[in-house]
């Protein structure tokens, strides 16, 4: 298994490394540990700039200084994983760079750490994590601060080609015995969609949403049952849920009550626009999760 781990040495970033040790990591496995410089320049206004490449060298020396700190305690970190380690250090905008970096290595899983933010921090800072989880081609797991396990999981899916590589992923990731494996279906609710045409023809209204629960139960059935018969080989107890409503609010709201420590759901890309896992819901999901996040991404080849 090939991994990019992201760090920028932060306690939230070496939380992230320690979570590794969740993942089917051997002898055979490379971690490439990355961090970045952003990118600075030099003034050209005035006597600005003579300052500023005068100083250009000392900000190299001192920002040369920061990253090997950052590698030393991300590789720490990662002890005692078994994998050969390799070190990168680009300089730029870090998402593009993580994003690069891990389409040139041809990682499997991009991994970093991620708190959760509030919208005017979203538009402050942009939140790497959430950029990474976007646009990236490669899964990526987001890890928050203060927990590094995965004892239980919860995997939300929803009959899609993409929640079926996630289902997949699962097969192959190392929870510890006696772990709890919780499958979530979330469905709209009928009557949330057409809730204000409802008081024009609510004879009518009330029989085809009736139908509709009928329908939206059967299916979220078949979705868990097809899950949970990829699952058997290794998995021989799972709970099954279905709830109604939002969907990336009930699989937070889901991953909440459980105390869930991580979400699996699939996802294809940035341009993708169908099925509930994908697009607006994973990303919403990324960000207002209180517990570790993974999006397992198809290849654009498929």
């Amino acid at each position: 298994m090939r991994i990019l781990y992201a760090t920028d040495g932060t306690e939230t970033a070496l939380n992230a490394g320690k979570f590794i040790h969740n993942l089917p990591v051997t002898e055979g496995s490379v971690i490439h540990i990355l961090t970045v410089v952003p990118g600075y320049g030099v003034s050209k206004d005035g006597g600005g700039y003579y300052i500023m490449e005068a100083m250009r060298a000392e900000l190299d020396k001192a920002a040369e200084a920061a990253t090997q700190n950052i590698l030393d305690l991300s590789r720490k970190a990662l002890e005692p994983a078994p994998a050969k380690i390799e070190t990168h250090v680009r300089t730029g905008n870090p998402a593009e760079e993580i994003v690069n970096l891990a389409i040139d290595l041809d990682v499997d899983l991009v991994l970093m750490g991620g708190d959760l933010i509030t919208a005017s921090e979203s538009l402050l800072s942009g939140n790497i994590s959430l950029k990474v989880a976007r646009y990236s081609e490669k899964s990526v797991i987001i890890v928050r601060s203060g927990s590094s396990k995965a004892d239980k999981i919860l995997l939300a899916v929803d009959g899609s080609a993409y929640s079926h590589d996630a289902v997949r992923w699962l097969l192959d990731f190392p929870f510890a015995p006696g772990a709890q494996i919780i499958l979530l279906n979330a469905v709209h609710h009928a009557g949330a969609i057409f809730k204000s045409l409802i008081p024009f023809a609510k004879n009518h209204f009330e029989k085809v949403i009736s139908t509709l629960h009928g329908t939206e139960k059967q299916e979220s059935e078949k979705i868990l049952a097809e899950a949970e018969e990829i699952l058997k080989p290794r998995i021989k107890e799972m709970e099954k849920i279905t709830r109604v409503g939002e969907p990336a609010e009930e699989i937070i709201e889901a991953a909440r009550e459980s105390g869930s420590d991580l979400i699996i759901l699939g996802l294809k890309g940035e341009s993708a626009i169908s099925g509930f896992l994908l697009g607006e819901v994973a990303r919403k999901v990324a960000r207002y999760a209180s517990c570790a996040v993974m999006i397992v991404k198809r290849t654009l080849e498929k």
